[in-house]
């Protein structure tokens, strides 16, 4: 195997001088880099990796935690995330940690060893400042970009949508309709953004002077499923609601499965607003009204920050987009 050593050799020059043409060109003259370059292309050298590493004390290497793959906002922001690092030079090692605590320890363990330069976090966080004081600690060390917010964390740089703004906008659409029983299919508010959601719902129905009736108040997993058995829950009441605000596209797609499995029409006589801006929110019958959270432009401003952090410049500790509400067919006037 061809060695710096072998090229030294043949360009006639130094050990030393051929690594800073590998590692810091710019430092060497014309003339000198093309006889290197020359010997480097004749004897099919490629840089060992590791030993590149020592000499530049530089990895290249972001970590990126993720809670799953079957949430449908996550693949935009993490593909542009990913092309935006990667354009910059910088490489991608991605672990799923299934939101769980232990397993997200375990993930950033391997990460520390692998030498990665910062780490990206997307996904909601619990509202327990304690259950994120590692990643605050981390901070000190590393660049962290958190794609959410997270409680606690000091030095952790935050991207995302104002879900309480988002939330209340998909109540008031729905109020100014006419809708009175309006219902809340939310995930475990335990974690952010689903607390950020029911804030924003309670906002909107306080506003209005509406009650905020708790049984129509339901928590449950943020996928299809959880959103038909949620929305099942709902149609079996004696007064069930005749509008609902769900806090994500996959679980309002379940709901859809509901409505129209038990014979009811959307919007004649059910009207629903998701959350997201999703794909899936064009992909039904009829296109579901929808929250859009702007993924593409969060994962982008992910990577911006990060990059920032990585050369040591002064970066934005909060970036909150704004929500739109995107109002498709999916809604109706309430029946009077």
């Amino acid at each position: 195997m061809t060695t710096i050593y072998d090229i030294a050799v043949a360009a006639k020059v130094s050990t030393a001088t051929v690594s800073r043409v590998i590692n810091t060109p710019e430092l060497v003259s014309e003339k000198t880099r093309a006889k290197v370059e020359e010997a480097i292309e004749k004897l099919h050298y490629a840089p060992n990796a590791l030993a590149r590493e020592l000499v530049t004390k530089s990895t290249n290497l972001i970590g990126l935690l993720i809670p799953d793959i079957a949430n449908s906002f996550s693949p935009a922001v993490v593909d542009s995330f990913v092309g935006e690092m990667e354009r910059n030079g910088y490489n991608i090692f991605v672990s799923i940690t299934d939101a769980d605590p232990e397993k997200e320890n375990k993930c950033i363990d391997i990460m520390l060893k692998k030498r990665v330069e910062g780490i990206v976090l997307l996904g909601t966080r619990r509202m327990d400042r304690l259950a994120n004081e590692r990643i605050g600690i981390l901070a000190r060390r590393i660049p962290i970009v958190a794609i959410d917010y997270m409680p606690g964390a000091e030095g952790v740089c935050c991207v995302r949508c104002d879900e309480i703004l988002g939330a209340f906008y998909a109540t008031e659409y729905l109020i100014q309709l006419g809708h009175k029983r309006i219902a809340l299919l939310n995930g475990n508010e335990e974690y952010t953004t689903y607390y950020y959601k029911r804030k924003g719902y309670r906002q909107a129905m306080e506003k209005y002077g509406l009650p905020v009736r708790e049984e129509y108040c339901i928590a449950t997993t943020p996928y299809f499923r959880g959103g038909y058995e949620a929305c099942m829950q709902l149609l079996s009441l004696p007064e069930p609601p005749t509008a609902m605000f769900i806090s994500g596209d996959q679980m309002a797609v379940g709901a859809y499965n509901a409505i129209l499995s038990s014979g009811l029409k959307i919007p004649d006589d059910m009207s629903v607003v998701g959350f997201s801006g999703s794909p899936l929110s064009k992909a039904v019958y009829p296109p579901l009204s929808t929250v859009s959270q702007y993924a593409r432009e969060t994962g982008s401003a992910a990577a911006g920050i990060m990059l920032q952090k990585l050369r040591g410049e002064e970066t934005k500790e909060r970036v909150v987009f704004q929500p739109t509400l995107v109002k498709r067919a999916s809604c109706g006037p309430a029946k009077q």
